[in-house]
C-alpha cells in the first residue's frame, strides 16, 4: 500500500513536472515572440529616427533658406526705397527745371514783344524823317 501511495505520489509529481515543463515551454515561447516583437519594435524606432533626424535637417536647411530670402527680400525693399526716393528727388528737380525753363521762356517772349515794338517804333521814326527830308 505504502509503494502504491508512493508510486501515486510519484505519478502526481510528474504530473506537476510536467505541466510545470509545458508552461514552461509556453512562456519561452511567448518570451521569444515578445523579444522578436521588440526587436521589430526596436528597428521601427531607428528607422523613426532616423527619419527625424532627417526631416530636422530638411527644417533646418528650410530655416536657413526662409532667413536668407528674407534678408534678400530686406534688402530688395529698401533698394527700392532708395530708388523711389532718387526718383522723387530726380522728378522735383526735373518740376523746378521746367518752371525755371518756362519763367526764361516767359521772359524771352516779353523781351521778343518788348524789342518788336522798339523796332516797330524805330522804323515809324526812320519813315517820317525819311519822309520830311
Amino acid at each position: 500500500i505504502e509503494k502504491q501511495a508512493m508510486e501515486n505520489e510519484l505519478s502526481n509529481w510528474k504530473e506537476t513536472v510536467d505541466s510545470l515543463n509545458e508552461k514552461l515551454a509556453k512562456e519561452k515561447t511567448a518570451t521569444v515572440d515578445h523579444d522578436k516583437e521588440l526587436d521589430e519594435a526596436t528597428i521601427k524606432l531607428t528607422e523613426h529616427e532616423t527619419t527625424i533626424e532627417s526631416l530636422k535637417g530638411e527644417l533646418d536647411q528650410t530655416a536657413a533658406s526662409v532667413e536668407r530670402l528674407s534678408k534678400e527680400m530686406k534688402n530688395f525693399k529698401e533698394e527700392k526705397e532708395k530708388e523711389h526716393e532718387l526718383l522723387t528727388i530726380e522728378k522735383q528737380a526735373m518740376e523746378k527745371s521746367n518752371v525755371e525753363q518756362a519763367d526764361m521762356i516767359g521772359k524771352a517772349s516779353e523781351t521778343i514783344l518788348r524789342l518788336n515794338e522798339e523796332n516797330a517804333n524805330l522804323k515809324r521814326v526812320q519813315e517820317s524823317t525819311i519822309g520830311e527830308s
